[in-house]
C-alpha cells in the first residue's frame, strides 16, 4: 500500500488550517516523514499518526517552514521512552543547528541568548561549560492557543534517547553520597542598550574559530 497524508503545505507564515510543510509518506506498514514544520506534532495527533512508527524523517532543505518542528519530535519521542532507531536525513549542516558546545572564558564560563526582533528585549542565560558542557537549540509546539516554545538550552548532554546519550558518556553518573553542582543564570535585558551589551560579550567569546566535528552525536 502506497499513501501520502498531507500535515501541512503553507509556506513560511502559518496560516488557519494551514501548517507549514511536512507529509507522511506510507508504504506498506512503513512510515516516512518528509519535512517537520512547526505543528507537526500536533498534525500527527490529529490524525492519529503514532510517532514511534516514523523510523525515518527526510529534511529537503534549511528554511525554518520545512524543519522548525523537529528537535520538538525528536525530544517527544526521547520523553515518551523510545528505543529504536531513529534515521534523520538532510543538508549536512542540520545536525550543527541543534546540537553545540560553546566556547567559555578564563573561567569556562559561557553565555547565551534569546533577542526579540527589534534587539529592544531579550534573555541573557550565563553558565559553566565544565558542569552543562552542551547546548540544544529547542522548539517545543503544543496547542494551536497556546503556541510554541523556542529557546537554548544548556545541558549534560544533548536529546538523544537515553540510551545514545550513556553509548556516547554524556550521562553523569554519581556514586552514592556524591553530588553534581553546575552554575547557571538568567537575567531579563528590557533596553536595546542591555541586548546590544550581551551581543558584544557573546561575540568576545566567539573570537576563536567553530570547530566541526564530522562525527555524529547521536543515532
Amino acid at each position: 500500500m502506497f499513501g501520502v497524508t498531507i500535515l501541512g503545505n503553507n509556506s513560511a507564515l502559518p496560516a488557519y488550517e494551514r501548517h507549514p510543510t511536512s507529509q507522511v509518506v506510507t508504504l506498506d506498514e512503513h512510515l516516512f516523514l518528509i519535512d517537520c514544520g512547526e505543528g507537526t506534532q500536533m498534525q500527527l495527533s490529529r490524525y492519529k499518526i503514532r510517532r514511534s512508527r516514523i523510523n525515518h524523517i527526510f529534511i529537503s532543505h534549511l528554511h525554518g517552514d520545512h524543519y522548525f518542528g523537529l528537535i520538538g519530535l525528536i525530544t517527544s519521542m526521547g520523553l515518551l521512552g523510545r528505543h529504536q532507531d531513529l534515521h534523520l536525513y538532510g543538508p549536512a549542516p542540520l545536525i550543527e543547528i541543534f546540537n553545540m558546545q560553546l566556547h567559555g572564558d578564563a573561567r569556562g564560563e559561557t553565555k547565551a541568548m534569546l533577542r526579540s526582533s527589534d534587539g529592544a528585549s531579550g534573555v541573557l542565560m550565563r553558565f559553566d561549560t565544565k558542569g552543562l558542557p552542551y547546548m540544544s537549540l529547542w522548539k517545543n509546539e503544543i496547542t494551536p492557543k497556546a503556541g510554541y516554545v523556542t529557546g537554548l538550552e544548556p545541558g549534560t548532554g544533548f536529546p538523544n534517547p537515553r540510551p545514545v546519550e550513556r553509548a556516547a558518556g554524556r550521562v553523569p553518573k554519581l556514586k552514592g553520597g556524591e553530588s553534581y553542582h553546575v552554575r547557571l543564570a538568567i537575567a531579563g535585558l528590557t533596553g536595546k542598550e542591555e541586548v546590544a551589551n550581551a551581543a558584544r560579550e557573546i561575540q568576545a567569546l566567539a573570537a576563536s574559530p567553530p570547530v566541526i566535528s564530522q562525527k555524529p552525536t547521536g543515532p
